[in-house]
């Protein structure tokens, strides 16, 4: 009976529900899971190249600046000659006569007076609390403040009956099974100790990196500072030019095509089969089919980005990344494209091709990372000229992250929103206690 309530006890500690990773799941599942859902899919959304007036060459050009800015407000312009007009969600814009006062709604403006509305109107929004325009998968939403103010319990449920159960065993070993501890298995105490022992290091370096996600303030890009921060964001381009074509193994068939990745890698790979011969335990000679996988070809690439919180945006070189984490697959398929590509793999003599297979996995325009890195100040000759939305306090523009390690902080990227990457934070109790409390009992009834 002793034996069975400490097993019990251990079981009742497993279902018992931690209140930090209750929260961290409602959380998750509040905001629509992995993909970030508030996060504008259409390039049109992102306000990247809004248009200003270019008075000394009398033509509309693309502000290289404004993709720096907070996406908000949503301005369209519309218009020919010396007649424009501008919208903001949809909705004209009043124009103002030479002695200020309001005209009628729908009025025009020249280009320059456009020009100059826009501008109002992104430094009108500007003065918006930022929190205001984050991402609603940003952890520094005020809807996540009962997460991060979580005191999680010193002792938890699970702790307590693990510790009871443990005691239990303790004590079954020493009163109701001594000949097995002193006689037939006399060292398993010891080997129970040093497992429970091992445990804790490993429970510590699989948990480290959630922790310092968790530990870890995100910043908002609209006021990010040089030094080592926590980033969560959607992926757009940095560049104007378009971003690289990659094709798969060299085939230009729509699947094996990705006009929009910004990190990726691909692999190419024959399952080769041959027969053999050999001798059963009879010493009969039979036939059977080997079967081993080859690794044809791979390639991979990565080109800067700019990470958008929704607030502001800021230019990530992640070649200089070692991890990019979680990487969705994009391809996996048997079947040999039709446009170009690279030769077939050709199995070796007395053997067959029984399989090809082609994988890819990609980081894409639009999709949700999160990252830990340093971030510095962009060399002088590569700043764009300017400051975004007429702030001379935003200088994201001049900043680059770049993947280097600081004092308990590993840089890395990862796909998803920070939900994605968190654990609940526990007591020192609750994660380590068990396998303490296991180790003492042993090296006492040992």
């Amino acid at each position: 009976a002793l034996l069975i309530s400490c097993f019990s006890l251990f079981l009742i500690g497993l279902c018992c529900p931690d209140p930090g990773q209750q929260i961290v799941q409602n959380m998750r599942e509040g905001i629509g899971g992995v993909a970030g859902s508030t996060m504008p899919k259409d390039i049109a959304d992102w306000h990247i190249g809004r248009p200003t007036w270019d008075e000394k060459e009398g033509e509309w050009v693309s502000n290289h600046l404004s993709r720096f800015e907070q996406d908000m407000p949503m301005i369209s312009l519309e218009g020919e000659g010396e007649e424009w007009k501008v919208s903001v969600g949809g909705e004209l814009c009043h124009s103002e006569d030479a002695e200020g006062d309001e005209k009628e709604e729908g009025a025009t403006y020249t280009a320059a007076e456009a020009s100059e509305k826009i501008d109002e109107l992104v430094k009108d929004w500007d003065d918006i609390n930022a929190q205001e325009l984050l991402f609603a998968e940003h952890p520094r939403h005020t809807k996540f403040r009962a997460m991060y103010n979580f005191t999680p319990p010193m002792f938890h449920s699970r702790f307590l009956f693990s510790a009871i159960g443990i005691a239990f065993l303790g004590l079954y070993w020493v009163f109701w099974a001594p000949d097995m501890v002193t006689k037939d298995w006399p060292e398993l105490p010891l080997y129970i100790a040093l497992f429970s022992l091992i445990s804790v290091p490993i429970s510590y370096m699989m948990g480290r990196k959630e922790m310092q996600a968790w530990d870890t303030v995100t910043s908002i890009i609209k006021f990010l500072d040089a030094g080592h921060n926590e980033l969560v964001g959607q992926i757009r381009p940095y560049y104007e030019e378009p971003i690289p074509v990659v094709y798969v193994d060299g085939y230009r068939d729509k699947i094996f095509t990705m006009h929009d990745a910004v990190y990726w890698r691909w692999a190419y790979r024959a399952k080769e089969c041959r027969k053999e011969t050999y001798r059963d335990r009879d010493g009969k000679v039979r036939t059977r089919t080997v079967c081993g996988w080859v690794n044809v070809r791979s390639d991979g690439g990565s080109v800067p980005f700019l990470l958008h919180d929704g607030s502001g945006g800021v230019l990530v070189d992640v070649r200089t990344f070692d991890e990019v984490e979680q990487v969705p697959q994009v391809l996996d398929t048997s079947s040999p494209g039709n446009k170009g590509g690279n030769d077939l793999y050709r199995a070796s003599a007395g053997a067959w091709v029984e399989r090809h297979e082609w994988t890819a996995s990609a980081l894409r325009l639009a999709d949700p990372v999160y990252l830990m890195g340093r971030v510095k100040s962009l060399d002088e000759e590569y700043v764009p000229k300017g400051t975004v939305s007429d702030n001379a306090s935003r200088i994201h523009q001049s900043l680059l992250v770049v993947g280097e390690d600081a004092p308990r902080r590993e840089a890395r990227i990862a796909y998803g929103n920070e939900l994605n990457q968190l654990s609940a934070r526990k007591s020192v109790f609750t994660r380590y206690g068990p396998a303490v409390l296991m180790t003492l009992v042993a090296l006492l009834v040992f």
